[in-house]
């Protein structure tokens, strides 16, 4: 499986659509400590185990469920409040097709850290 993945730069934030097994365990590596995972478990193609596949990296997890149909404030409210908590750190944040982690993180950029929506 092909993933796109796109960087933010210059912050440290990731976004891309789901990630395969083997992407993720090297996540550690490329020196990401967390990974937000948009999509709900029981999206199709979700890993079961990608908490804990990351947790073994030492990669903190968290996954917001967001229903693609109908992404709500208070998911958003979490993601920023997450965000801003870690905002030293590298992180990867991704969904099913990079639509809600697009969505999420342009979001985020653009309110908290006041850039600019072309860059």
């Amino acid at each position: 499986m092909a993933t796109y993945c796109g960087r933010c730069a210059p912050t440290q934030l990731r976004r891309c659509q789901r990630a395969a097994a083997a992407q993720l365990a090297a996540l550690r590596a490329k020196g990401y400590t967390l990974v937000i995972n948009l999509a709900p478990p029981q999206s199709y193609g979700s890993l079961p185990e990608e908490g804990g596949l990351v947790g073994r990296e030492g990669i903190a997890y968290v996954n917001i469920p967001v229903d693609f149909e109908h992404p709500s404030a208070d998911d958003f409210e979490l993601f920023q409040r997450i965000l801003s908590a870690r905002a030293q750190d590298k992180v990867l944040v991704h969904c099913q097709l990079n639509y809600r982690a697009s969505s999420f993180v342009f979001l985020y950029r653009a309110i908290y850290e006041h850039v600019a929506p072309l860059e």
